[in-house]
Formats: structure tokens, C-alpha cells, sequence
């Protein structure tokens, strides 16, 4: 599978807004020093899984 195409997925498996989760995760891979064309499984499930933490730490931080 493409890292294209397992980004497209990953944005849309959260079933959060696409456009919110697609900056999110561009902002992720940049981070992490990777690219959605060279995406790997792997990568991908370190990205959602540093996804989940931001989410999570912000609605915290919101309280």
C-alpha cells in the first residue's frame, strides 16, 4: 500500500472531521521527519497513536 493511500485511510479511519485530522497529521509526519509518500504501517500507527496523546492532553490542558 502506497503512503499516500495509508494516509487517506488513517484520515479517514478516525471518523474525526477529515480537514481537522489531515493538518494534525501533516503537522505529525513533518515532526516525526517522515513524508506521506514514504509512509510505512508502522509509521502510520505512530502517528495515531501521537494523534490520540495530543487529543487527549489538549482536552486536559482544556479543563
Amino acid at each position: 500500500m502506497s503512503g499516500s493511500i495509508l494516509f487517506e485511510t488513517l484520515v479517514e479511519g478516525t471518523g474525526l472531521p477529515s480537514e481537522y485530522v489531515r493538518n494534525r497529521l501533516e503537522r505529525l509526519i513533518e515532526r516525526h521527519g517522515y513524508t506521506v509518500q514514504g509512509l510505512s504501517v508502522d509509521q502510520a500507527r505512530e502517528l495515531a497513536s501521537s494523534l490520540l496523546l495530543d487529543l487527549i492532553q489538549e482536552s486536559l490542558q482544556e479543563q
